[in-house]
C-alpha cells in the first residue's frame, strides 16, 4: 500500500510534509528560507518526488530537523496501521550544494586521472 505519492501535484506544492522550519522543536536549528514541495526533476518511481531544502544555522553537529505532517494543506496527518505488518520506506537522495558538488566533481576527475595506467 502506498501512503503517498506525489504524482498529479504541481511543482512546489506542499504535500504531507511542512517545510523544515515549521516544526517548533527544530526551528532554531534551521536557517530562514527552508522549503518543501513536489519536484518533477527526479523520482524513484513515476514522475514526481518531494524535495526538502534547508540549511542549518551553523556547523554544530548536534543540529537536526523534524519534518512535520501537522495540518499540511494536501494529505495532512497520515495514519499508518502498524498492527497489520505495515512497512514504511523512505528513499533519500542527498544533493550537495553547488560549491561542494563542484569540489567533489573536481576531486573525482583528478582521482581518475591519477589512477589511469601510463
Amino acid at each position: 500500500m502506498v501512503v503517498q505519492d506525489f504524482e498529479g501535484f504541481a511543482n512546489g506544492t506542499e504535500v504531507m510534509f511542512q517545510e523544515p522550519s515549521f516544526s517548533g522543536s527544530t526551528a532554531a536549528s534551521i536557517a530562514v528560507g527552508s522549503t518543501a514541495g513536489v519536484d518533477g526533476s527526479t523520482a524513484f518511481n513515476g514522475a514526481a518526488s518531494y524535495k526538502v531544502d534547508w540549511t542549518f544555522v551553523d556547523g554544530v553537529p548536534t543540529r537536526w530537523l523534524r519534518l512535520s505532517t501537522f495540518n499540511t494543506t494536501n494529505s495532512p496527518n497520515p495514519l499508518i496501521r502498524f498492527d497489520q505488518g505495515s512497512e514504511v520506506t523512505v528513499r533519500i537522495k542527498a544533493v550537495p550544494e553547488p560549491v561542494t558538488a563542484l569540489l567533489l566533481g573536481t576531486g573525482a576527475v583528478l582521482f581518475a586521472r591519477r589512477r589511469r595506467p601510463t
